[in-house]
């Protein structure tokens, strides 16, 4: 289900409509709210429904949004709490002058006209005390309120982390840092870029030499948020591709020569991670890829072939993460 606000707008006079209700959809429909609707109709209200350019929206979009519509009051369902958020501006600074947030106000698997009714009586309720406040109301300015929606991803985010690295064929564990920007499309959906680097190289001996290994991962990737994105933790499911460079810096026995070289590759892969919230803005963030190379790295002492990398290739990573907006 998801999430609505709804914008209560002064309607014409004359007989005319009192108000009309304007509806804030995010992407889809929640199942009560064709019967909202109706009720909302049969109460005298009118009702429009439009999209806002970003979802949930922020205080100042809302407060814009009642002033570019006249609006004076709205409701906001909280699905994460089954409540609801109701808000009223002031007409003449366009500011948000009172805000209540409401938990368990109805239960999800309550009929829909159930939950209808009870919204509409929750807000004219709300509406009638603020337009006709008890003698001994104070009046005050309306405190900022941080409800389950404001816990959904930002937009944009960095992480900065690292972990091992493992492949067959005989380079061994290696050591990875790495730095990704991530965007989110939606609550659910995110694309990022993120790059990795070895700090320290790892070692292939053989008769004829050794050489250290050196392995640099640059690409991109969009994922997928399996569980609530309003959750402290949260369950993604991605994929991606890296071009992959391996530099080589050979130590040859005599009477072999010393040589360096760099394999390129591209390594398709698919990741799984787990996000704990640790604040409004920062996370832990745990993770694992699997990838194939193609083709595969291949390294050579004199002609013959001593190790071989990235099929498969397993990432593990612990990131810190903080949202940039």
């Amino acid at each position: 289900m998801a999430s609505v606000v709804f914008v209560l707008l002064p309607g014409p006079a004359h007989g005319e409509e009192r108000h009309k209700i304007l509806v804030l959809l995010e992407q889809t429909s929640p199942a009560f709210l064709p019967r909202l609707r109706a009720e909302l109709g049969s109460s005298g209200f009118g009702v429009a429904v439009v999209k806002p350019s970003t979802f949930p929206p922020s205080r100042p979009e809302i407060e814009q949004l009642a002033q570019q519509e006249g609006a004076t009051a709205g409701l906001s369902l909280i699905e994460a709490g089954s409540g609801v958020e109701i808000w009223v501006v002031d007409r003449s600074t366009a500011k948000t002058v009172f805000r209540e947030v409401i938990l368990g106000l109805y239960d999800p698997r309550e009929a829909p006209e159930v939950i209808a009714i009870r919204m509409v009586e929750t807000l004219r309720a709300t509406l009638m005390e603020v337009e006709h406040p008890r003698a001994s109301t104070v009046e005050s300015p309306a405190a900022e309120i941080d409800v389950p929606g404001s816990n959904r991803p930002g937009r944009f985010s960095l992480a900065v982390g690292g972990g091992p690295g493992w492949s067959p064929g005989g380079v061994g564990i290696t050591g990875h840092l790495g730095l990704s920007l991530m965007w989110s499309a939606t609550p659910r959906l995110h694309f990022g870029i993120d790059g990795s680097l070895s700090p320290s190289r790892a070692r292939v001996r053989a008769p004829e030499g050794e050489t250290a290994v050196g392995l640099y991962l640059a690409g991109a990737s969009f994922g997928f948020c399996l569980t609530d994105p309003t959750l402290p933790v949260r369950l993604r499911l991605g994929a991606g591709a890296w071009a992959s460079v391996m530099s080589l810096s050979g130590e040859a026995a005599s009477p072999y020569v010393n040589m360096k070289a760099q394999i390129v590759t591209v390594v398709p892969h698919l990741d799984l991670g787990l996000r704990v919230s640790l604040t409004h803005r920062l996370g832990l963030g745990f993770g694992v890829s699997g990838g194939l190379s193609a083709p595969s790295a291949s390294i050579h002492f004199a002609g013959r072939e001593v190790a071989t990398w990235g099929r498969p290739l397993v990432l593990g990573n612990l990131a810190l993460e903080t949202t940039l907006d």
